[in-house]
């Protein structure tokens, strides 16, 4: 593990305009600056697609994508697993807002233990 690994957010979202801009806010103020985010709009109806196309306009590490399967949320996880490259990968709510220090902390942990994996909100390791 390096301090170059890319952490790969996983955001599912629908609706979520009064809160999506300070989600991915969150995101692009890490600390830890080596991470995409794959978000991913589950049929939204108001205009939260986009908010999300003008703010991934700016932020190259911002991938927009939509799920076409109408099959709701687990699909839009499918989507992102498969759209993401990371070498570790995490999840977050569209409604959540991610610490400034989150992924460098998470990334110290797995560091430190040398293997396992990133959970929403904390890190599980293998023995």
């Amino acid at each position: 593990m390096t301090d170059n690994d890319l952490i790969s957010i996983i955001t599912p979202f629908k609706n979520s305009s009064e809160y999506i801009k300070d989600c991915i806010e969150s995101i692009i103020n890490q600390s830890y600056k080596n991470w995409e985010l794959i978000i991913i709009d589950d049929y939204s109806t108001d205009n939260s697609f986009e908010i999300v196309c003008q703010i991934s306009e700016i932020d190259n590490r911002i991938k927009l994508h939509k799920n076409n399967n109408k099959n709701g949320i687990i699909s839009a996880l499918r989507i992102g697993l498969n759209k993401s490259s990371g070498d570790y990968i995490t999840r977050m709510d569209s409604d959540d807002l991610m610490m400034p220090n989150k992924l460098e902390e998470l990334h110290n942990k797995l560091k430190k233990k040398g293997k396992g994996f990133v959970a929403t909100s904390k890190v599980k390791y293998f023995s």
